[in-house]
């Protein structure tokens, strides 16, 4: 092993490195996309003019994404964004530059593991994890997870967990050599773990990575019998793991609510989306992968569609497979595979299908074809063939990346064909139709305006779980271009919908559009739609009392009327005590309104809901109520 890493492996990742930057190179010169707009873009607390613990926390902690808030995601993205202003290349570099990294770990990983697996010299095995890792890295099914900045969270949270898989089988085969495993190594994987966890809950699953390498490598052997601190360690990581997952089903029958389908109907649905990610790694069709998926047809039955159940029992063979550790290779590599989809392709309830997903998962699947394909060329190839088969092997999903990756250098020609290829997908045909009326506004092509609002219009008519977005583009791009025919056929169409939620979603853009000053102030629409939501108790409580906390501050900013919004405000904190932005801005309001003492009061009481945690979880609401108080000193004591 040390022969191999010294003699191969550094040459071997600067090679790997020059490949994989080549091949994303056009990619570079994209445009941020989809949560890059919010997280990254228009997110100015990621800019740091003072080097402070307040500036820092206050990037860390900027965003409400996920339940841990992904604070050293955030802090990479305040780095990029202060260090190279909002250049989506530098971003986007700053990505593939970690993707190599991750390419090395995983190089590093496989050659500790390989050895023992197939019980194989590391010189022997080493062109196999060489040529592994380089494929992995210019596979096209990691490329979401690479051009698409916002998932640093998945790459850094990879990098964690791969850095902790090195230091177990180091830790581990110091004691198979009969050596201690010393506190400190423990201590680092653990720190790792944390660390993974603080750029993307994902890396929660880092146990059963672990749990298939010592399978796949060790065994079990040389285990010493747990220390007291050990046996501590692990009580406490026990009591964590159940409080958490109990919070946890609290708040997953929650989101729920809020999800065109059930639990049962989403494990249903993930056993075809698991297969769909083996499919995107094993056979890589151009025309399988786009940032959006949300065409995907739900399970609603084990024969409804019918690949439901045969979805399932192939899954119940890899389990079967898994359990028993036979073939070993094939075993080790479907351990890895169902590790990492054990998280977002399970019980929580996050949209269908996400490329990103598949990141580190999809390597187990690559390794398995690569040393199958070895063994096969070994015993049945001349050298010559061999080569040549090894070359076909990594340069034909290479040609993939390079396709996807030039496609996604001009955001225009990226949703074109992700719409062509995705046709169901109202978020693909939406995208590709708001890029058109922006280049053809640009331009002043009328052929391309008609087709990209003919697209956004065709959009809204998709049975998709999301229609809201192109409904309230509809009805702002007939606003932006004084169409009264068009804004009241949109409002009509909007108001008349059966589905509560969609109202809300689509009155609450139009709300934000008006109120930033992206689209144009109309306010009769606005009210047309207002009185199909706020008496409207069948919107979902937590989108309800977000809408009307729009429509109050609709009124106060741009309608003048600030005895109105105190009234909307209050009627949402009094149906909603647990709508802690609603009092927030509440507060803020009556402080606008020279109402400085029932600011105090408000901004009080809701800073003293908060949880302990806030001034980290929840810093941007805690920030707010606390200006509140600090501009209303004198109240505090009347």
């Amino acid at each position: 092993m040390k022969a191999v890493s010294r003699a191969a492996l550094w040459p071997a990742w600067l090679v790997l490195v020059a490949v994989t930057v080549a091949v994303y190179w056009p990619g570079l010169h994209g445009d941020f996309a989809f949560d890059d707009i919010h997280v990254i873009a228009a997110n100015q607390a990621l800019v740091i003019d003072a080097l402070d613990a307040d500036s820092l926390l206050d990037a860390a902690f900027s965003t409400n994404t996920g339940p841990l808030r992904r604070p050293l995601a955030l802090l990479s993205f305040a780095a990029n964004r202060t260090l190279n202003g909002l250049s989506p290349f530098a971003f986007k570099l700053t990505n593939v530059l970690v993707h190599c990294l991750n390419a090395g770990l995983l190089m590093l990983l496989l050659l500790a593991v390989a050895p023992r697996l197939c019980r194989r010299p590391a010189a022997e095995l080493a062109p196999v994890v060489r040529l592994t890792a380089l494929l992995w890295a210019v596979h096209p099914a990691n490329l979401s997870c690479v051009l698409y900045v916002v998932q640093r969270m998945t790459l850094g949270a990879t990098t964690c967990m791969l850095a902790a898989l090195l230091v177990y089988c180091a830790l581990r085969r110091r004691q198979v050599e009969g050596g201690r495993a010393p506190a400190l190594g423990w201590l680092a994987l653990a720190v790792l773990w944390l660390a993974g966890l603080g750029f993307k809950e994902s890396a929660a699953v880092l146990p059963a990575y672990l749990l298939a390498v010592e399978v796949a490598a060790f065994r079990g052997v040389a285990w010493r019998r747990p220390q007291r601190w050990q046996w501590l360690g692990l009580a406490v990581l026990a009591l964590l793991v159940a409080v958490g997952a109990g919070l946890m089903l609290e708040r997953i029958a929650a989101d729920y609510a809020g999800r065109a389908f059930t639990l049962g109907e989403r494990l249903l649905t993930e056993s075809r989306v698991v297969l769909l990610y083996a499919r995107m790694t094993l056979l890589p069709d151009p025309a399988l992968f786009a940032l959006f998926h949300d065409d995907f047809v739900l399970s609603r039955g084990l024969f409804d569609p019918p690949t439901t159940l045969a979805a399932l029992v192939v899954l119940a063979g890899a389990a079967v497979v898994v359990v028993r550790w036979r073939p070993p290779v094939l075993a080790f590599g479907l351990a890895w595979f169902l590790s990492g989809h054990l998280l977002e392709s399970t019980v929580l309830p996050l949209e269908l299908v996400h490329e990103h997903r598949n990141y580190l998962a999809s390597a187990g699947l690559l390794f398995v074809l690569l040393v199958y394909a070895e063994r096969l060329a070994r015993h049945y190839l001349r050298p010559a063939v061999a080569g040549l088969f090894a070359v076909v092997l990594v340069a034909a999903p290479t040609a993939v990346t390079v396709l996807r990756a030039t496609r996604w250098a001009e955001p225009w020609t990226q949703m074109a064909t992700e719409a062509h290829y995705h046709p169901q997908s109202s978020r693909s045909v939406y995208e590709f139709g708001r890029l058109s009326v922006a280049r053809a506004g640009a331009t002043g092509d009328a052929a391309l305006y008609r087709l990209g609002l003919d697209a956004v219009e065709r959009a809204s008519r998709l049975d998709t779980p999301q229609p809201q977005v192109a409904y309230g583009s509809l009805l702002n791009q007939a606003i932006a271009v004084g169409d009264t025919a068009r804004t009241e056929r949109f409002t009509a169409l909007v108001a008349a919908d059966p589905r509560g939620w969609l109202r809300a979603e689509v009155l609450r853009a139009a709300l934000q559009c008006q109120i930033r000053g992206e689209c144009t102030a109309t306010p009769g629409p606005v009210m047309a739609l207002a009185g199909t939501v706020v008496d409207d108790h069948s919107v979902p409580p937590a989108l309800r009392a977000s809408t009307l906390e729009w429509l109050a501050v609709y009124y106060a900013r741009l309608l003048g009327d600030g005895v109105a919004a105190i009234d909307i405000l209050r009627d949402v904190v009094t149906t909603y005590p647990w709508a802690l932005d609603a009092r927030a801005r509440l507060a803020e309001v009556l402080l606008a309104y020279g109402r400085a003492g029932d600011a105090h009061a408000a901004a009080a009481a809701a800073l003293a809901d908060l949880p302990w945690h806030a001034a980290l979880s929840q810093r941007p609401l805690y920030r707010r109520l606390r200006q509140v108080l600090a501009a209303t000193p004198s109240a505090a004591g009347g």
